[in-house]
């Protein structure tokens, strides 16, 4: 729920996203995240990511720690590549390797592939994502080999101003909606606004950009659950 947001197209040059469209442009990207899961010290969510973009072909990938300390932890690598054969459609193709473990139990592996496509006419842009296509599970669960789709479209004004709706089929055979909004108030000052659903989380979160470096602070605010702050960094250039 944390990363759909970069999966939305970029609504300006320094920020970042795994959109295929967005990731095509030239340049390098990366990002650093940190959160504070409903408040329990012992929880631990970190994330790394970068994309490099050539015009026609891109690179990119992204590496996930999460865990409960000296309990259990989920950690997870990925890497992909991208085409896009003219300026108003993409494509991008990456594989995951996720390694589960239960401290001093039992440990899982498990490879999937992640396909996504992307097009663009005018100001409208939509994404077709298939998650979770998997190649090897690690253990027998109901639904644990079952892919996970998202669509999406969205609307750019300028770089100034985006909205995108949504929607992700999960493998838990639970259907979640999402809408997000970007405004950039100011110039070097953008905000955030979004809600999902099932469970609901609102979600606000602040960037203020300086030089080549973008600052990010998102809160959510869980039903049922403590809020989640989430701290980035992400550098542009």
């Amino acid at each position: 729920m944390m990363l759909w947001r970069f999966d939305l197209p970029a609504y300006n040059s320094k920020s970042f996203s795994f959109e295929p469209l967005s990731m095509s442009k030239q340049g390098i990207n990366a990002i650093l995240l940190h959160a504070d899961p409903y408040r329990i010290s012992s929880l631990y969510w970190n994330y790394a990511a970068f994309k490099y973009g050539m015009g026609k072909w891109g690179f990119y990938g992204s590496a996930r720690f999460y865990g409960l300390k000296d309990l259990y932890s989920n950690d997870r690598v990925e890497l992909g590549a991208l085409y896009r054969p003219n300026s108003n459609i993409a494509f991008a193709l990456s594989t995951n390797h996720e390694l589960e473990q239960y401290s001093g139990y039992e440990q899982y592996i498990r490879i999937d592939f992640d396909a996504k496509i992307s097009g663009s006419v005018g100001n409208f842009i939509g994404m077709i994502d298939v998650d979770k296509i998997n190649v090897e599970k690690p253990y027998d669960f109901p639904g644990v080999a079952t892919p996970e789709p998202m669509i999406y479209g969205a609307y750019r004004s300028n770089g100034y101003y985006q909205l995108s709706v949504g929607a992700k089929r999960l493998n838990t055979k639970r259907t979640r909606w999402f809408f997000d909004q970007d405004i950039n108030i100011i110039d070097n000052v953008g905000v955030r606004l979004g809600f999902y659903n099932n469970p609901n989380v609102f979600n606000w979160g602040l960037d203020l950009n300086w030089r080549l470096f973008t600052f990010e602070f998102t809160y959510f605010a869980v039903s049922k659950l403590n809020d989640t702050m989430a701290l980035g960094l992400s550098f542009a250039m």
